[in-house]
């Protein structure tokens, strides 16, 4: 019983051990589990924390995206907005729209000019201090904007107190980013932003003014070709208005003041004038000028090689003076210049096939910047006022030599009728009285210059024809035969045959052929009748009949003025124009 008791007792025991050694066996387990659990779940904690923080900065990375994008679209919307605006206006939007975008204290553009190496500051927006707006810049010079400009790439300076050009107190500029302005590979230019913040500019403010930067450059550059563009188109039109002048007005102060209003305008210069040179007396005349608020040189006049434009007279390069020096001006072209407020000159000689003509001056109450453009622009206008004095000189020259052949054509003509008279001794006189009260009554009736040149030259001829009629019937002391007088009646028809050949005389042919013709028709050598007869020959028909009347003749005396005047108011309407009667006979009323 008791070892069955004890075998029992131990075969209890043992169970228990073993039981108890399962569930110390399995509590060990649970803890390994629940290690590996929580380190599990840590693990998958930090997944979600790392997938949240990632998805956190996704999401930032979009919010930034869309913001850069945002931007980006406003200012390309801005600049698309105004197209065919100029190059300061766009520039200056560009700038304030940078501005308002990055929240900075102060923006500016610049531009390089690549033919003098200049740096121009072509828009400023926010606050800038005077020192710096009224600097220079050239690409050689140290500084950020030059070195950006120079190696095309970016420069961000976190804190610009550490630099020796910083200038002191000026809290608006404190760090500064600098972007290249580019097309293609060529940089053209660069934006400058200054944060009143150290360390203002990150990585991301880099990369979107670099793109920003893209459109502001070719913004820029379209512009730049727009308004350039524009600019040879209002040349071109410029140049026709001098070409219409050079060719449509004869008058060289007239041409030369268009010519002067285009050079003011189209050269941006604030006066310009004329010399005309007088190759006769050696000397530089002032003809014309504009834009001068005194009129000091309207009675200039200069010898080549005295002062700038005397000077510019004797070269084929032009003068530049800047700024315009007291010891190489006459002291009353100086006194001008002062009184005029010039500091920049600008002469050119004026020259046609190599010859002198004259002097063009450029006056600037400013320093006178210009390009190679600007001047060659200079040189056209010059070659067309060049032209301008040699075509008018061409023509006065041609006025001197016409009216000297018209002086010996007059001559000529005067020749003839005395040479008339003096083959005729009762006509000794007549031609130049006809002549004279011709030329009144037409006056009277309203005919002037040419029209009254060719009656005055018709009554000098009137009896030409009778060179040909023979001595014996011009100089017979009787009266005519009836064959004789139809003789006489030809000396019309003889004069139309020796002056018709002749150009000059042929509009003044109407007096010599038609003087005879009468108002009723009965008149020769074609009967014409009333207003069929030519007006100049229906004036001279009366003057001609008074002045043969009222003088001597072999087969009669002289008719007193009275007579002769009762006898024209018979004869009107019959053998004179009625109207032409009633202001010949107030002409000689008024001579009394």
């Amino acid at each position: 019983m008791a070892n069955n008791f004890y075998a029992l007792v131990f075969i209890t025991h043992s169970t228990f051990l073993k039981r108890e050694k399962c569930e110390v066996k399995d509590e060990r387990k649970t803890k390994a589990q629940l290690i590996n659990d929580i380190t599990e779940l840590r693990q998958r904690v930090a997944k979600l924390e790392k997938a949240q923080a990632e998805q956190t900065q996704v999401e930032e990375n979009l919010r930034q995206a869309k913001e850069e994008i945002t931007r980006l679209y406003n200012a390309s919307g801005t600049m698309l907005a105004s197209p065919n605006q100029s190059l300061d206006i766009v520039a200056q939007t560009i700038a304030e729209t940078i501005l308002l975008n990055f929240k900075k204290t102060n923006c500016s553009l610049f531009i390089i000019d690549s033919e003098t190496q200049q740096i121009n500051r072509i828009a400023v927006a926010g606050t800038c201090r005077k020192e710096v707006l009224s600097g220079t810049l050239t690409l050689d010079d140290s500084g950020l904007i030059p070195e950006v400009i120079r190696t095309g790439k970016t420069v961000n300076v976190p804190d610009l107190t550490t630099f020796s050009t910083y200038i002191p107190n000026w809290e608006d500029a404190r760090s500064e980013l600098v972007i290249p302005l580019k097309i293609e590979k060529n940089t053209i230019g660069a934006i400058d932003l200054q944060s009143s913040e150290l360390g203002a500019f990150d990585t991301r403010d880099e990369r979107l003014m670099l793109l920003f930067a893209e459109r502001t450059a070719l913004t820029l550059e379209n512009s730049r070709l727009l308004a350039k563009a524009n600019r040879s188109m209002e040349r071109l039109s410029s140049l026709q208005n001098i070409d219409r002048a050079i060719t449509g007005i004869m008058n060289l102060k007239l041409t030369l003041d268009i010519i002067l209003d285009e050079v003011l305008k189209q050269l941006g210069v604030d006066a310009a004038n004329v010399f005309v040179y007088q190759e006769s007396l050696g000397k530089l005349n002032y003809v014309t000028g504009h834009g001068f608020k005194t009129n000091g040189s309207q009675y200039a006049t200069i010898r080549p090689g005295e002062g700038y434009a005397g000077k510019a007279a004797l070269r084929h390069t032009p003068v530049l003076v800047f700024p315009l020096e007291e010891q190489y001006s006459p002291p009353e072209r100086y006194a001008i210049f002062q009184k005029e407020g010039f500091v920049s000159y600008y002469a050119i000689s004026l020259r046609v096939k190599g010859a002198l003509v004259g002097v063009l001056e450029l006056f600037q109450r400013s320093p006178l910047k210009f390009t190679k453009e600007w001047e060659s622009f200079v040189k056209t206008l010059a070659d067309q006022s060049a032209i301008a004095i040699n075509n008018a000189k061409m023509f006065d020259n041609l006025k001197a030599a016409n009216a000297e052949l018209l002086a010996a054509y007059e001559a000529t003509i005067e020749g003839w009728a005395r040479a008339l008279e003096m083959r005729d001794a009762e006509t000794e006189g007549h031609s130049r009285r006809v002549v004279e009260t011709t030329m009144k009554l037409a006056w009277k009736l309203g005919i002037k210059d040419e029209k009254l040149a060719h009656i005055r030259r018709g009554a000098l001829l009137h009896d030409i024809g009778k060179l040909a009629i023979p001595d014996d019937i011009l100089q017979k002391p009787d009266a005519l035969t009836d064959e004789e007088e139809q003789i006489m009646r030809l000396h019309p028809i003889y004069a139309y045959d020796m002056l018709s050949s002749v150009k000059f005389l042929r509009p003044s042919l109407d007096i010599p052929l038609y003087h005879h013709e009468r108002w009723d028709g009965t008149g020769y050598p074609e009967g014409l009748k009333g207003t069929q007869i030519p007006f100049s020959a229906r004036i001279f028909a009366i003057v001609d009949t008074y002045d043969a009347l009222i003088s001597n003749r072999s087969y009669r005396d002289a008719w007193s003025t009275e007579k002769t005047i009762a006898y024209i108011k018979k004869q009107s309407g019959k053998h004179f124009d009625p109207h032409l009667v009633e202001v010949f006979i107030e002409i000689m009323q008024e001579a009394q």
